[in-house]
Order: structure tokens, then sequence, then C-alpha cells
């Protein structure tokens, strides 16, 4: 009988010590080491030769991207989704027109590169679709926000722009 009685309080002590975390066996801990983003972090590029199961578009780099031609035709809807992108992802820098006076700017940033200027009209879609997407020198990626029609929705809006704002 005491020898039973032993038995179960040695059971029960240990499931009240697996169960509270008291005890750790090996495969407990599997979720721990895990790879995670951090808040502020970038994600791991993926491994190479990966096949995207989402549909999530990889970054090529600039080169390759640049020669992108816009599958988008610039209609009237395009336009539309592109410039309600534009005025929530461009416009606190780059301002409303593309003028380079967004309100980040007018707090004391140093100024983006104007979109209706000689330098981005010399640009290939392609080009703007990549910085759009992946980010610059000083431009943070919104990748992360755009999906790829949205990007080129946003050049659409970007080249309406210019042709609404000729060169000096």
């Amino acid at each position: 009988m005491r020898r039973a009685k032993r038995i179960i309080v040695g059971i029960a002590l240990a499931t009240v010590g697996l169960a509270g975390g008291l005890v750790a066996l090996p495969w407990t801990h599997d979720m721990d080491n895990q790879i995670g983003i951090k808040p502020q972090e970038m994600p791991v590029a993926p491994p190479e030769f990966s096949v995207p199961t989402t549909g999530r578009e990889f970054a090529k780099g600039l080169a390759v991207e640049a020669a992108y031609k816009n599958p988008q035709p610039a209609d009237s809807a395009s336009l539309a989704r592109g410039g309600a992108r534009f005025a929530i992802y461009c416009t606190p820098c780059h301002g409303a027109k593309g003028e380079g006076l967004g309100p980040v700017v007018r707090r004391g940033f140093m100024p983006p590169p104007v979109l209706t200027g000689p330098l981005t009209r010399g640009r290939a879609d392609g080009y703007i679709y990549s910085y759009l997407r992946h980010g610059g020198a000083v431009m943070p990626t919104y990748g992360f926000a755009l999906r790829p029609q949205d990007a080129w929705d946003v050049v659409n809006h970007v080249r309406k722009l210019q042709a609404e704002n000729p060169t000096p």
C-alpha cells in the first residue's frame, strides 16, 4: 500500500512538474529555438532556389528589375488605385504632386528626388517599380505593403504626375 502511494505521489509530482514547466524535456523547447523576425528587424532572405508558395515575389536586384516592362495599362482604374496608394505611402515625403516637399521634408528631413524632374523621368518603369518594392539608398522598402500590381499602379500614377507637370 505504501509503495502504491509513493508511485501515485511520484506520478502526480512529475505531472505537475511537467505541466508547470518546472521540469523540461528536450522536446518541450522546440518552439523556443526558432528563427523569428524581431520588431524593427528585416526578414532573412529565402534559401537559394526556394519557390514561394504564397505568391510572394523575391527581389531580383535593381539591375534585373529595371528592365521590367510595365504590365499594367495606365487606364482610369489603375490610375485611381495608384493615386490612392501614392497618397498613403509616397505623399509624406514626395508631396501630393511629387515635387519632393511632403510633410516629412517640412519637418527637417532630407528631401527626396523630385518625381516630376528629369532624373526620375529618365528612369525606366521597372527601375521605379524596383525602388518602390525594395527601397534604395534612403528610401525605405514598401514591398510589405504594395503588392506587385499596386506598385505598377503607383508607377502609372507617377507617369501621370510627370505628364501633368512638364519639366521646367
